[in-house]
């Protein structure tokens, strides 16, 4: 995977090119499981995650280890398929891929 510089998107204008409203975004990363949040810190591997709202289509959320010592803060989309997309909100990519499965359906 690419190296991507994250912080190049913390503020962004993707959402108006879009017509994609940030706390519609933020409500399905939430509510349809777009990006899973692992227990375990990716960092240390100890403390628990937990989310906090960012103010990006491309990451509404953030990730946050709860562990004193570690405190590491990362971009949930980075660890996942859509980070090999990091300039394309998940709400779309996630339209292409059901747009591809309804597709390769109709085929059958």
């Amino acid at each position: 995977m690419n190296d991507f510089d994250y912080e190049d998107l913390h503020y962004d204008n993707i959402g108006t090119r879009y017509g994609i409203d940030i706390e519609e975004e933020r409500w399905l990363w939430e509510t349809q499981i777009y990006i899973y949040v692992s227990k375990a810190c990716p960092q240390c591997g100890i403390g628990k995650v937990f989310t906090y709202k960012f103010k990006s289509v491309l990451n509404p959320l953030k990730g946050a280890c709860s562990k004193k010592n570690c405190k590491y803060r990362f971009f949930l989309r980075k660890y996942y398929i859509f980070g090999n997309f990091p300039k394309i909100p998940v709400q779309i990519l996630m339209y292409i891929i059901e747009q591809f499965i309804i597709e390769k359906k109709m085929l059958h």
